[in-house]
């Protein structure tokens, strides 16, 4: 049975080869869709024993389901992983005894996903119990339709492997920060489709069922981002994580949520005062264009 593994890629030539080596071993085809990269990623890429494609980048969730079209018919399961991530040894030997061996009835697989930040493993704050859905058998599974914080949906059973894939991104605070606004933006739209866009609200609504984010957005805007802070660095001690975690939790849970936040009103207050269209104020605010959804 041939598996399949699928990166997206955009100027990942820091880390790259790392999460091909860390895959070679239990998948027969390593696929690499990148969005025309700037930096050395195609030359890197052309040096490994991966299938490398290209194509323009709208959002996450429509390059994956691009990259599923072009993989082999004949593959037998899929993992997702991001360039910045790698699987470590025990997953590895975990995925080759198991897969194979797995009732049929089970079509998708959560693996526990490990965050270390500028060399601090974070290990509280609730961070340390993430499990995401990134291993499918193929023709089972694919991207929901979103912008901002997409998960594979899987039709059938699924469980849950014990062994950890790493998220250790090696790029600077200065690219995290602005990939984090970048992310802002795109999780402001979604929550404009909630809110506003009707004709997608129900699907969004349907989406966040099965999210503990669907109690986040019912607490009120603003003093939300506060209280998730305080959730997860107080009550889940994410102080054990140190300075660096401190860092961490503070900019992710507080920062970035509130910035979303403040996008979405700067958006809705253009709108609601007539100064520009929906549309318009999506365009030149959040830098999304909805032609494209």
């Amino acid at each position: 049975m041939k598996n399949a593994a699928i990166i997206l890629t955009f100027n990942e030539s820091i880390h790259l080869e790392r999460c091909v080596k860390s895959l070679q071993s239990y998948f027969n085809q390593i696929y690499i869709v990148d969005s025309f990269s700037t930096d050395q990623t195609k030359k890197i890429a052309q040096k490994l024993p991966v299938i490398f494609l290209e194509n323009k980048f709208i959002n996450h969730s429509q390059q994956f389901n691009w990259a599923l079209k072009k993989i082999d018919k004949n593959t037998g399961w899929v993992l997702r992983i991001d360039a910045d991530e790698y699987l470590t040894n025990a997953l590895g030997a975990e995925i080759s005894t198991k897969l194979e061996k797995l009732d049929n009835s089970i079509n998708g697989i959560f693996i526990p996903r490990k965050i270390i930040f500028k060399d601090k493993l974070i290990r509280f704050g609730g961070i340390n119990q993430t499990k995401v859905l990134r291993l499918f058998r193929y023709g089972y599974g694919k991207c929901d339709d979103r912008w901002m914080d997409e998960h594979i949906h899987v039709r059938g059973k699924k469980i849950a492997f014990t062994n950890s894939i790493i998220d250790e991104n090696l790029k600077s605070l200065t690219w995290w920060i602005n990939k984090h606004n970048s992310y802002a933006s795109k999780e402001a739209y979604e929550l404009i489709k909630l809110k506003i866009l009707t004709n997608q609200g129900a699907e969004i609504k349907n989406n966040l069922e099965n999210r503990k984010i669907k109690y986040y957005y019912k607490t009120p805007i603003i003093l939300r981002s506060i209280l998730y802070f305080i959730y997860r660095y107080f009550f889940n001690v994410g102080f054990l994580d140190g300075l660096r975690g401190f860092c961490f939790h503070f900019m992710q849970a507080f920062w970035y949520r509130l910035l979303v936040d403040m996008k979405y009103l700067e958006v809705m207050d253009k709108y609601k005062n007539k100064k520009h269209s929906l549309k318009k104020a999506i365009k030149e605010n959040l830098l999304i264009d909805i032609k494209s959804n």
